[in-house]
């Protein structure tokens, strides 16, 4: 006969044998769901299936609005491209900024890469990064 122990004690190992199969990893702090950056990255149409967006990060240090976007090539070319992230007060009017304007980059087949900006405003509370092709 099989005692209450003996069987809690079957039960327990059993429990600890099983792998968990599950691919979820909690977001980083600071990573924006999909529906809250969507409509701020405007990809120009040559690009929309050039790139895939991995992840965007938003914070505050010293109260100044900070964006992270991880972009990832996903052809089997090399990518020439520019960049601009601008910046919004609450009433969504748009900041001027000294670090405003297009950043280049080129990017290999299936290399990811991050556009990073910090706003110089502490008014800023929103962002839009615009992406085109470009030639060199």
């Amino acid at each position: 006969m099989i005692t209450r122990l003996t069987l809690c004690s079957l039960l327990a190992l059993g429990c600890l044998s099983c792998e968990s199969t599950s691919n979820y990893e909690p977001p980083r702090a600071g990573a924006l769901e999909e529906s809250q950056w969507r409509q701020r990255i405007n990809l120009s149409p040559d690009l929309e299936h050039v790139l895939e967006i991995d992840e965007v990060l938003e914070t505050r240090q010293h109260g100044l609005l900070r964006v992270q976007i991880d972009l990832r090539n996903i052809t089997a070319e090399e990518q020439t491209l520019r960049t601009s992230i601008e910046w919004f007060d609450v009433s969504g009017f748009k900041l001027d900024s000294p670090n405003s304007g297009w950043m280049s980059h080129i990017v290999q087949p299936d290399e990811k890469f991050v556009v990073d900006a910090g706003a110089v405003n502490t008014a800023a509370v929103s962002w839009r990064m615009n992406v085109n092709p470009w030639s060199r």
